[in-house]
């Protein structure tokens, strides 16, 4: 009994391993844009998000639709932040790749040695239909996480990070997403 627990425990840990793979692989590949909705406690914001891969290389664009203006331009090697009410450009080296709807190695290494990993059904998000996947802390220290992938592609469409009674930390959301379309270059600029 306990080698087919231990056993079944390997899988599990491989399932998510997988999955967590396929989700990372499909935002950073796959072209898409859309709209994300972000929610940190009260505070709410909306971007338009739109990302390209081409040979290879990643450009991303992220335009607030609300609050101060500002557009956000990712590239593989920089991060450039534009103020246009402000007039202020800021160019910073692009270190953190785990931004919404990526994962970093150091969060899928954490998912999958610290959370018991679930599968739990599927519904619609942003229009297209989604897995749903849930990350359960082994222990009280960490918060649990629940992702929403889409079912054609795996890609995230939906993550939300919750507390130990379950309330809501942290959510982002494409509120409505097109994956695979015409991105020119210059759109990214």
């Amino acid at each position: 009994l306990p080698l087919l627990l231990a056993l079944a425990g390997s899988t599990h840990a491989q399932d998510a391993a997988q999955w967590l793979s396929e989700v990372t692989r499909a935002a950073r590949t796959l072209n898409y844009a859309g709209t994300v909705a972000f929610r940190q406690g009260a505070r709410f914001e909306t971007f338009r998000l739109a990302h390209l891969n081409e040979g290879g290389q990643a450009w991303e664009k992220l335009l607030s639709l609300d609050g101060p203006a500002r557009e956000i331009v990712r590239t593989g090697t920089e991060v450039r932040y534009y103020y246009p009410d402000a007039k202020v450009v800021r160019v910073e080296p692009r270190t953190i790749r785990n931004v919404f709807p990526s994962l970093s190695a150091e969060q899928i290494r954490n998912l999958t040695q610290y959370y018991d990993y679930k599968r739990i059904g599927g519904e619609r998000i942003g229009g297209r239909t989604a897995d749903i996947v849930v990350f359960e802390p082994k222990d009280g220290l960490r918060y649990g996480h629940k992702f929403w992938s889409d079912t054609a592609t795996s890609l995230l469409l939906k993550a939300r990070l919750v507390n130990e009674k379950g309330d809501v930390v942290e959510e982002f959301a494409f509120t409505d997403v097109s994956i695979n379309p015409t991105i020119d270059k210059d759109m990214l600029k």
